[in-house]
């Protein structure tokens, strides 16, 4: 994410930056949305899942990998940002258990930081 924006880099790192982001943002591209995607049959961590988000979230900036995320928007939207930002059990239980805690955790810095549901947030 780093070096896949030219723009938001120092002055000497302007030529590797627009290199790495014409050469490799692509493919790590695919690469994250296959992650993405699998999250649908297989099981994906919330920390792998939380730094795919990221990334597709980064690549937002960039035409070139925009028109490679294109025809997916639809897809991301509906496998992924919907499922990631529904209530599950677990939260329903918290919530009528200790409200207090369930609303701590989701303001809480420390914790959103790493929950797939901040980034999707951004994402959307």
């Amino acid at each position: 994410m780093k070096y896949a924006h030219p723009r938001f880099s120092n002055d000497e790192d302007k030529e590797f930056c627009k290199y790495f982001a014409e050469t490799f943002t692509s493919q790590m591209l695919e690469s994250h949305l296959q992650l993405l995607f699998r999250r649908k049959t297989h099981f994906v961590g919330s920390r792998t899942l939380n730094f795919s988000i990221k990334f597709v979230s980064s690549c937002i900036k960039s035409p070139k990998a925009m028109e490679k995320l294109h025809p997916f928007l639809s897809r991301i939207l509906y496998e992924i940002v919907i499922p990631v930002m529904l209530v599950t059990h677990k939260d329903v239980v918290l919530f009528r258990d200790d409200p207090i805690e369930y609303i701590r955790k989701q303001e809480d810095f420390t914790e959103t930081i790493f929950m797939p549901k901040a980034n999707v947030l951004d994402l959307l």
